[in-house]
């Protein structure tokens, strides 16, 4: 008997000490990502794209908006849990990062007017557009402090950024705030605007100087109508340090701000198809009273401090 429990201790000690080993092989607080079980991964659904998006277009009764979002062909939409890592409760900012990288991926393939305008083409094609693989390969404090330097155009890392626990992997959350969305856009060679709406949140684990500037509601209108006008839009990330989703169609109608919204905060993947819906702001910037979807957190654009990351798709020849 004592020659079991001796072999139990050490196969309990192994795994241990193989879990510590992995933790201080990628050197992260937050606990490791954990893959649905095999129950759970007979429910999974992966992201959705084409006809599956195409199908909820089709069901949004304000058809101005969709003559002014992101094509319904070109869109890529993630959300909790999908693609058997559960990370339900904190994974939306990434969730919202693969929405734009596998867009802008979808663009630049599809349209030919895009060939030969990103150098770092071929490393956006065949890059594993997965949430383990953005997890662990962009959580690293030392690649996004180097991504910062072809970013912003600097010799030098400053202090307010390299005394400060913004990395996903240096924080218990794990969340990747628009920061470093413009950091991962930067890898891969395609520029961004980051800005704040209204003020700087303290507790932002973006400290306040990597912003180019911040804007009014007034400023932000006028910044989604011209960007939903272009061509080939693609989607917008906002974050309040609480709620975090992609915008992907703006129009103004009546003095009502309309925005279409790729919501990542689904709790349910079988409710997944609900997380792309219409909300309005009067001219003032207040969230319009009979928007009653229960997925949307109430966010007043007039005076919420908002992370804003504007993709920038690369100049067409």
């Amino acid at each position: 008997m004592e020659e079991i429990i001796q072999k139990s201790i050490k196969e309990l000690e192994n795994k241990i000490n193989s879990i510590t080993f992995k933790k201080k092989q990628v050197n992260f607080k937050r606990a490791p990502l954990i893959k649905l079980s095999l129950k759970e991964e007979d429910s999974e659904k992966g992201y959705l794209f084409g006809e599956t998006i195409e199908s909820i277009y089709s069901k949004i009764s304000d058809k101005t908006i969709i003559e002014n979002s992101v094509e319904s062909n070109k869109l890529e939409y993630y959300f909790y849990n999908c693609e058997t890592t559960r990370d339900y409760g904190w994974g939306c900012s990434w969730r919202c990062i693969q929405s734009i990288l596998g867009t802008i991926r979808n663009i630049l393939l599809d349209e030919e007017i895009f060939e030969n305008t990103l150098s770092n083409f071929s490393n956006l094609i065949n890059f594993d557009n997965r949430f383990d693989t953005l997890f662990y390969t962009y959580g690293n404090k030392d690649l996004l402090l180097k991504l910062y330097l072809a970013s912003y155009k600097t010799n030098t890392i400053p202090e307010y950024l390299s005394n400060k626990e913004f990395a996903p992997h240096e924080t218990e959350f794990g969340w990747a705030e628009p920061l470093i969305g413009r950091l991962i856009l930067q890898d891969f060679g395609i520029e961004s605007d980051l800005l704040l709406l209204n003020d700087y949140k303290n507790f932002a684990l973006a400290p306040v100087e990597v912003f180019d500037k911040t804007i009014s509601f007034e400023e932000l209108k006028i910044l989604l109508l011209n960007h939903f006008k272009n061509p080939f839009p693609v989607p917008i990330y906002l974050d309040d340090t609480i709620l975090t989703f992609c915008v992907i169609g703006a129009v103004e109608e009546k003095d009502i701000l309309k925005i279409m919204i790729l919501d990542p905060n689904i709790k349910n993947v079988d409710d997944c198809e609900k997380g792309m819906y219409v909300i309005n702001f009067d001219k003032e910037g207040v969230n319009v009273l009979d928007n009653n979807n229960k997925l949307f957190r109430k966010l007043n654009l007039n005076k919420n401090s908002v992370m804003i990351l504007i993709p920038k798709l690369p100049k067409a020849i």
